[in-house]
This record gives C-alpha cells, sequence and structure tokens, in this order.
C-alpha cells in the first residue's frame, strides 16, 4: 500500500481506491499511524537480528542498524518532518518501545519500575529521534559513517565525564 503525504500539513492523499482507503482506515491519522507501526515494526525486527555483544561493540552495532535503517528509509522521515508529523511519529514509538525494552538486550539497559523504564527510554529516544531530526532534516545528510562517528564521541564523553573524580 502506498501512501503519499502532501506538501501542505492539512493534506494527504493516499494512493488507493477511495472504498480501501475508508474501509481500512477511520481518518488520516489511522494511516499515519499505521505507517509508524510499520516503521518501528521494522526497526525493532532488525534491532533483535542483532547478536549480544559487550560494551562498545554492541554500541557501535545498534549504532549502525539504526542509522542505516533509517537512512534507507530518509525519503519518508524528511516528508514526515516537513509535514510536522516527526513527533507524531516518535509518541508511538515510545508507546511501543516500552514494552518492548527488555527483548531487546544492551548493557545500558536499567532493570527498574514501567515507570522508571519509562523515563530511561524517554532519555533514550530522546537523543535518537533527534539525530534523525538534525541529520535527516538536511536538504543533504551526511553518510551514516559520519553520524556514527559522531554519537560514539559524544557517548564515550558523557561516559567519561562520569568517570571524573
Amino acid at each position: 500500500m502506498g501512501v503519499r503525504l502532501n506538501r501542505s500539513p492539512s493534506t494527504i492523499s493516499y494512493e488507493l481506491s477511495r472504498k480501501t482507503f475508508y474501509h481500512s482506515f477511520k481518518n488520516k491519522e489511522a494511516v499515519i499511524n499505521y505507517l509508524c507501526d510499520q516503521l518501528f515494526d521494522q526497526y525493532f525486527e532488525q534491532l533483535l537480528q542483532q547478536k549480544p555483544q559487550v560494551g562498545e561493540m554492541m554500541l557501535k552495532t545498534t549504532f549502525d542498524i539504526f542509522l542505516n535503517f533509517w537512512w534507507q528509509k530518509r525519503d519518508l522521515i524528511q516528508l514526515l518532518i516537513r509535514q510536522g508529523l516527526f513527533d507524531h511519529m516518535n509518541e508511538i514509538w515510545q508507546q511501543k518501545a516500552i514494552p518492548r525494552y527488555q527483548q531487546f538486550a544492551a548493557p545500558w539497559h536499567v532493570q527498574g519500575t514501567p515507570n522508571q523504564v519509562n523515563y530511561v527510554m524517554a532519555f533514550q529516544l530522546g537523543g535518537f529521534t533527534n539525530i534523525l531530526r538534525v541529520w535527516l532534516g538536511q536538504d543533504q545528510p551526511e553518510p551514516p559513517e559520519q553520524i556514527k562517528d559522531l554519537m560514539l564521541l559524544a557517548a564515550q564523553q558523557l561516559a567519561d565525564s562520569l568517570n571524573t573524580n
């Protein structure tokens, strides 16, 4: 099913027959929700294929998966940003990520109450989604490898700042 968003934020057109559209979706938001659900599910499937690793290697692999997945979806992400729908995608991502938090075994995940996990996910996803917004919001974004190096540097500097006495 193809979905094409027009330039105007209030106008969304669908490459579906009218009957199919009304049968499948109640409104425009339902289409966007469906699209965001599909994106997140595809991304999460790629994360789950990752083999558990120790420390920095796990982080590098996770960054590779993240950046390469969204790089391939950059036209759609740029469209969501231009249409003012990127934050809506983030809300859906946050809602779907929390129940799946423990399925993806990462050394930086914390054990905690659902409320604590919600805060941790908000912190982590906020960084990731803001990278997407800044990176893919450009007309000519840098290649994923260049962004990965910056993300690793930022993570290392954060870790180093916690280790000073």
